[in-house]
């Protein structure tokens, strides 16, 4: 290879290598003429090092042969709100200040201690509670007065349809996630609370549940978290309608929900919901 063709070559080179500040062109014109022919593999390298810089750094995802396609950015969890000293205070007694239980009323250490839980939501019925605490992995739905804990004990429910673990990655403004029977806390063996737990979107202020029989009960909403509750009671065995007989011949009444209703901070309607309600 002539010096000639050398010198065509190294231009070349330092014509590419542009994008980091003419640094080819630079490394030539401090060469002796003297030091070329000797050094000319080491400069050579220097300079495909210099060109070859920005393909590595910029090449992946900016397209063309050899990218990869942008990963998909998952928005964060919104973490659940830190408890007041009055609210933990609810929350130990909901949890009755053991671990939580599931269905078939077994404790559960593995699904969490107390202090992992948190109040979400809590609903004032004249001197008893209606409540929800809560982690990221589940909740415990709770009824309570000023010396009573968690009449029903804390049964664990997970969330349903929670991807990624964000709990507001729902579509819709609302999703139900638990309707549930409980029994007061005012110690008639009776009566009864209908609770319609779930959790809403940032733009939903107020709600109100519609239940069968003509009744409706508005939501505390909390968190982004709502609670309703309307007052029922167990019924005689054998009535239409009836389910869950015990052994004192009483039952649940079949109390539905027929209707979810959303509203804005303005009082605009945001969201209707009617049965089947997705999860439940």
């Amino acid at each position: 290879m002539t010096n000639e063709m050398l010198r065509d070559a190294f231009e070349e080179l330092a014509d590419e290598a542009h994008p980091v500040d003419d640094l080819a062109g630079r490394a030539l014109r401090r060469l002796d003429a003297r030091r070329r022919n000797r050094r000319v593999t080491g400069v050579v390298l220097a300079i495909a090092s210099a060109v070859a810089v920005p393909w590595v750094v910029f090449g992946p995802g900016f397209g063309g042969e050899g990218s990869t396609p942008d990963v998909e950015v998952k928005p964060k969890p919104r973490p659940l709100p830190a408890d007041t000293r009055a609210e933990a205070k609810v929350t130990l007694g909901c949890m009755r200040d053991g671990v939580p239980r599931d269905e078939m009323g077994r404790r559960r250490p593995d699904l969490g201690k107390v202090s992992d839980f948190r109040l979400l939501v809590r609903q004032q019925v004249g001197r008893q509670f209606v409540a929800a605490v809560g982690t990221g992995r589940g909740f415990v739905t709770c009824v309570g007065a000023k010396n009573v804990g968690n009449v029903s004990g804390p049964m664990f429910h997970p969330w349903q349809a929670a991807p990624g673990g964000d709990l507001w990655a729902f579509r819709g403004k609302v999703r139900l996630d638990r309707k549930v029977s409980e029994s007061t806390a005012d110690g008639h063996p009776y009566n009864l609370h209908q609770l319609v737990f779930g959790r809403v979107k940032p733009e939903v202020a107020r709600l109100t549940v519609y239940w069968n029989r003509n009744r409706k009960a508005d939501a505390a909403v909390q968190n982004g978290f709502f609670i309703a509750r309307t007052h029922s009671r167990v019924v005689p065995a054998g009535v239409p309608g009836d389910n869950d007989i015990d052994a004192t011949g009483m039952s649940d009444p079949d109390d539905q929900v027929t209707k979810v209703v959303a509203y804005n901070a303005a009082g605009r309607v945001v969201s209707t919901m009617t049965p089947p309600f997705p999860g439940m």
